[in-house]
């Protein structure tokens, strides 16, 4: 590969490039990824700024939340669950709540993102039959909860709910 490479750079227009045009082309690269870095930065900055006074002027109106109909969830196989809701800040919120109230271990599940509390349908049973009490709420906006229609409205509902049950 060796006399290959060096027959070809002694053809004519195939000479061995410099060091120093190395180091230029390194050099341009770095320039040219400072100089986008900046560019989109500022971009970032002025779309966030025109956002911030668009929805000052023109505000969301906020229709409250969406609830999704019962119906959807009738035909659930494995979902023998009675619905339980509970109510905060405006926001319907549903659970499971099986097994004996005064059990002796009290098992709470908790979903993740983008699950619901269908996720434990297969693990609320046996835990019941064991004499536990298996509580498995849905999260605002997942599940037969309700739906924020707005994103803020959403990130401060989740600080309001979190805030209220460390309480």
């Amino acid at each position: 590969i060796w006399r290959i490479y060096r027959r070809h750079s002694r053809r004519k227009g195939y000479a061995r490039p410099e060091p120093k045009d190395y180091l230029m082309g390194v050099v341009r690269l770095i320039v040219l990824n400072v100089v986008l870095i900046c560019v989109f930065s500022v971009l970032t900055f002025w779309k966030t700024v025109i956002f911030f006074f668009w929805n000052l002027v023109f505000p969301r109106k906020s229709s409250g939340p969406l609830r999704t109909p019962e119906n959807r969830f009738s035909s659930l196989s494995g979902y023998p669950f009675t619905p339980h809701y509970l109510e905060i800040e405006g926001f319907r919120v549903h659970y499971i709540d099986e097994g004996p109230p005064k059990a002796n271990k009290t098992i709470v599940c908790l979903h993740g993102e983008p699950t619901w509390s269908f996720l434990y349908r297969k693990l609320v049973q046996p835990l019941t039959d064991a004499g536990h009490r298996v509580i498995a709420p849905d999260f605002i906006g997942f599940g037969k909860s309700d739906k924020p229609t707005d994103e803020v409205r959403q990130r401060t509902v989740w600080v309001g709910v979190h805030c209220s049950c460390c309480t």
